[in-house]
């Protein structure tokens, strides 16, 4: 994005804190994705040395669950950043499809970690959930953004 206004240190909180959390999603998703192999190599009685060198089921189960919580907490905050720049040097700012896209991301996470014991979401299936999780934060990356109705604020209307 060309611009100065995007040289403030709000963009780079931004930016840092939202993909920090990306990054956290990503790691979910790997341990996520090493539990289902243990699994389903466990249901096929098909023990293999390198089952046995994964960690235990329920260390995965808890690890995923904790980067998932805390991932989502740096994601938001970097969505926050985010909004308080928007808010602050844009005239007339409207989520784009990105902003909206990006909240239903962390919404969708936010309901893993509050729905985890009601819905019993543990195991396999907070395992598929992450995955799928992650591949909808992959999204954000592809959505292209929608800065170009953006008009940045003069220096006059800034100093209000």
């Amino acid at each position: 994005m060309a611009g100065g206004h995007f040289a403030h240190g709000w963009f780079a909180l931004h930016m840092l804190l939202a993909i920090l959390g990306e990054c956290f999603f990503l790691i979910a998703a790997v341990s996520s994705g090493t539990y289902l192999y243990v699994v389903r190599r466990l249901k096929r009685k098909n023990r293999l040395r390198a089952v046995f060198f994964f960690p235990p089921l329920a260390r995965l189960d808890d690890l995923t669950f904790k980067l998932i919580a805390f991932g989502s907490a740096v994601f938001a905050a970097g969505l926050g950043a985010g909004l308080y720049g928007n808010l602050r040097y844009f005239e007339g700012f409207v989520p784009g499809s990105k902003h909206i896209f990006a909240g239903v991301v962390l919404a969708f996470y936010l309901v893993l970690i509050i729905a985890r014991h009601p819905l019993k979401l543990t195991g396999s299936r907070l395992a598929t959930l992450a995955v799928v999780g992650f591949l909808l934060s992959v999204g954000l990356m592809v959505i292209p953004d929608s800065g170009e109705h953006w008009k940045p604020l003069t220096a006059q209307e800034a100093s209000k």
